[in-house]
This record gives structure tokens, sequence and C-alpha cells, in this order.
């Protein structure tokens, strides 16, 4: 029942948000992406509307992960290869935890 946008990098996905005038409830994305980085990308975000739910995923387990900085802004994070179960129950859980 999601309405799903996809974007093949960070800035593609900034004018998605762009142009759907920021109408979204949760932003999923890599962390690691061409571009800009995913953090990047929603620290972008983020910064334009606070109260954006996030849920950030990589398959590396090396500083490509940038875990620390993920924890640190307090963004929720998925580790690869995970269920699409898993996933949707992550997506529900963030969606359902108040900033």
């Amino acid at each position: 029942g999601y309405k799903v946008f996809s974007a093949v990098s960070g800035e593609e996905a900034l004018k998605i948000y762009n142009h759907e005038d920021g109408k979204f409830h949760l932003i999923f994305s890599d962390v690691v992406l061409e571009g800009i980085s995913g953090i990047q990308l929603v620290d972008r975000i983020v910064e334009k509307n606070p109260n954006i739910k996030i849920l950030l995923n990589s398959g590396y387990t090396d500083q490509k992960s940038q875990w620390p900085l993920i924890r640190e802004k307090g963004y929720q994070f998925i580790q690869k290869p995970y269920s699409l179960v898993e996933l949707l129950k992550t997506i529900q859980q963030v969606l359902n935890h108040s900033k």
C-alpha cells in the first residue's frame, strides 16, 4: 500500500523530492550512492523537513557503511541482506516511531 518513487542517484532523489513538494513520509536510501552519499541526501532532506522518517541500508560492513555517523545522527538502519518481510516490518516500525 505504499507509493514508491525510485531514483538512480542522490541528485535524482532530491529532484523527485522537490518536484513532489516534499510530500513524503519516509526516505529509504542506500548509504552508498553515485554522487552524493545517502547520508548527504537525507541530511539535505532533513534540513527541509526535520520530522521526516529516515531508513538507511547498506551491504557494506566496513567504513563505507559510515555506521558511526548514522548512529550519531540518529538515523534508522537496516543491514543487507534482508528479507522482504524484514524490510516491511522495519519500515512500519520507522513510520510508527515518533521523533
